[in-house]
């Protein structure tokens, strides 16, 4: 196989691009609101009505930076390489925003599970939001480097 045919045309690594960064971005856009809107977050008894204000903040944040997102990805007439770099820089800064508060729990007294609340540890006893933002992160760094490689067409 020669070196052309290794490389992917440039239409289809923009479209490899968007769907990997389009399922990023479903995880704070969609996935979120459904697993914190519910009986173990949102609507648990022993929240503080302030923390619940601050849940939805979050969700409804994150939520509208998601669609915006899509609407680079996808529809946006400014330059592919700006789109891009502003999808990731924010995929990257929600994502690395949840890794932060996971390395520093031990600072404010969280925990990434709790079973009291209904939101036990999944995945052999790997937190399953843990698991996910980090193949997220992988995703995001997968599609900065097919970006800024070389491509045919």
């Amino acid at each position: 196989m020669t070196k052309r045919h290794c490389q992917m045309k440039h239409d289809q690594k923009q479209t490899l691009i968007k769907i990997l960064l389009s399922f990023v971005t479903l995880g704070y856009c969609l996935v979120m609101p459904v697993v914190d809107l519910n009986s173990t977050h949102l609507f648990h008894p022993d929240w503080s009505l302030h923390a619940r204000l601050h849940l939805v903040w979050s969700v409804t944040s994150f939520t509208l930076i998601g669609w915006y997102c899509f609407f680079l990805l996808w529809f946006s007439d400014i330059s592919f390489n700006i789109r891009v770099n502003v999808v990731t820089a924010i995929g990257l800064a929600i994502n690395f925003g949840f890794l932060m508060s996971a390395l520093t729990k031990p600072l404010y007294g969280g925990e990434l599970a709790d079973e009291i609340s209904g939101v036990p540890d999944l995945l052999g006893g790997y937190d399953a939001n843990l698991i996910f933002v980090c193949f997220a992160v992988c995703i995001v760094f997968l599609a900065i480097w097919l970006q800024r490689r070389k491509s045919v067409g």
